[in-house]
């Protein structure tokens, strides 16, 4: 359900309810003046966006999305040149903009990029995701965050009023970016803004998006690529950190702890109270040091005997509270555990927590397997998108995925290549576009080009590889040469592109009209 703040929106008001968001919060004359100017830019280059990418939301949807942002999560915005102190520390990690959720602080290059960077950054950390998912929650969420984040930047990366234009090195992770694509595409960005931008707890939407894929595509294929997509995920937020590695590693030895106590149930409430017993008597010991000067700097003087970097007391005592803290969660996780009432959920919390962290085979986590995982989903996607040709009765959902195909096929894979550059999913995104082809011809969206099956098959694959916002507005002029055919393509009267097919067939045999414009669709 849409927020009744902005339910009376419409597109002469943006800039006006902006002015009035801000007014009470911490960005400069200049940071107005750059999202005003971001506004604007959105509202140009929208509508090729959208034809673009096939996507099925509205521009009133898109942009009120980022003013929600902007009232509810985005306090401060400081804007930084690319030569100072805090726009390095942006290059050193190539991005254009960071945020930080709980202080609602923006950190950006004085960009509408940026700016469009970190305003879906923002909105992106709203995916609800049950607890019950545990840690696959956070890698998830990850993806789906700076997916989102990289998604929403590209109207303005990719797209300038006129024209589409792959701007392939200005992309924060091309994994990150093609998995949110997959997904958008699979499962339709109206549902994951939905998904986005909902407070109903209730509702399990990780749960939501596998019955989908599953009652759309197959319950095998569906389970094969959402099963490959969370096991990606995972293993790009492992890799991603040392730390969380780490953590990995004693969450795995707490709960292997947790789940032989809560086995035994008679002697399972004797040793919570033990241990219980054990750690409330640390929390008296590190409490008589914090409040024992003379006690607190002797067992600091011991620490630092063998530390070549000494320990100040400041920093003694934020470790000591640290660890206080660390034991206070473990008596009330212990308290948690000793409820009678809890004792089934608790049982199956640790076994679920345990079977999510044995899925991880930290022993092959490289950069290497991952790839070739990500190949596999990869593959799994076109399998997907292969179904849902197979599928397709109607001309709007043909063109939909003939728009998708050729936008997929661009995606970067990194800063020099694109999915269409891989072989093995080259020759299946050929199978699918012929099959595209085939069908669009039947169902008389698509003109014929030429009565011979291949070379039309030729001509019209080439056509579509055009950067040609509506293909709708593709007109060919074909005319024989010698030993090829001259292909000119044309944005209405526009000249676009040209292209040669080689050919020793007569004129006559190829049958085509020369030296006169067709419309590509019908």
């Amino acid at each position: 359900m849409k927020n009744k703040f902005f339910s009376k929106i419409n597109s002469k008001d943006y800039n006006n309810q902006l002015e009035l968001i801000i007014q009470e919060k911490k960005i400069s004359t200049t940071g107005k003046n750059l999202l005003l100017s971001m506004l604007y830019k959105i509202e140009t280059n929208f509508d090729d966006y959208k034809t673009v990418k096939r996507i099925n939301i509205t521009k009133d949807e898109f942009l009120q999305e980022l003013l929600k942002v902007v009232k509810e999560k985005c306090d401060k915005i400081e804007l930084v040149e690319p030569n100072s102190t805090k726009g390095k520390i942006l290059s050193k990690y190539k991005v254009n903009a960071v945020t930080d959720v709980k202080k609602k602080e923006i950190i950006s290059y004085p960009t509408e990029k940026g700016l469009l960077y970190a305003l879906s950054d923002l909105a992106g950390d709203n995916y609800n995701i049950n607890n019950k998912y545990y840690i696959i929650k956070d890698a998830l969420k990850e993806m789906l965050r700076v997916g989102n984040a990289i998604n929403s930047k590209e109207i303005l990366r990719d797209f300038n009023g006129w024209s589409w234009d792959l701007d392939i090195k200005d992309i924060e992770n091309y994994k990150y970016n093609v998995m949110f694509q997959n997904i958008q595409i699979l499962y339709g960005a109206n549902k994951l803004l939905l998904w986005r931008n909902s407070n109903n707890s209730k509702i399990d939407y990780l749960y939501e998006f596998k019955n989908n894929l599953c009652t759309v595509y197959g319950k095998k294929i569906g389970e094969e690529f959402y099963n490959k997509l969370l096991h990606i995920c995972m293993n790009m937020y492992i890799l991603s950190d040392k730390e969380r590695r780490k953590f990995i590693e004693d969450e795995r030895k707490v709960l292997s702890e947790e789940q032989l106590l809560i086995k035994d149930k008679t002697k399972f409430l004797d040793k919570i109270t033990e241990l219980k017993k054990k750690l409330n008597k640390e929390i008296e010991k590190i409490d008589k040091i914090l409040n024992d000067n003379i006690k607190i700097n002797k067992l600091l003087e011991i620490k630092n005997v063998k530390r070549k970097n000494k320990l100040t007391l400041k920093e003694y005592r934020k470790q000591l509270k640290s660890k206080r803290e660390e034991i206070i969660i473990k008596i009330k996780r212990y308290t948690d555990l000793m409820n009678p009432k809890k004792y089934e959920s608790n049982k199956n919390e640790i076994e679920n927590k345990l079977k999510i962290l044995e899925n991880i085979d930290e022993e092959n986590l490289n950069k290497e397997n991952l790839e070739n995982e990500f190949m596999e989903l990869q593959n799994i996607f076109l399998e997907c998108l292969r179904s849902k040709v197979q599928g397709s009765k109607e001309k709007e959902d043909i063109m939909a995925l003939i728009y998708n195909i050729r936008y997929y096929e661009n995606l970067p894979v990194s800063s020099k290549s694109k999915i269409i550059d891989n072989e093995v999913l080259s020759s299946k995104i050929k199978i699918i576009g012929e099959m595209l082809i085939s069908k669009a011809s039947n169902l008389k969206c698509i003109n014929i080009i030429s009565k011979n099956g291949i070379y039309n098959l030729e001509i019209i694959k080439s056509v579509l590889k055009s950067k040609i916002i509506k293909l709708e507005n593709i007109e060919l002029e074909i005319n024989l040469k010698d030993d090829y055919l001259q292909v000119d393509v044309y944005d209405d009267n526009n000249l676009e592109s040209s292209f040669k097919i080689k050919t020793d067939i007569l004129s006559k045999r190829l049958d085509i009209k020369k030296n006169k414009k067709i419309k590509l669709f019908i």
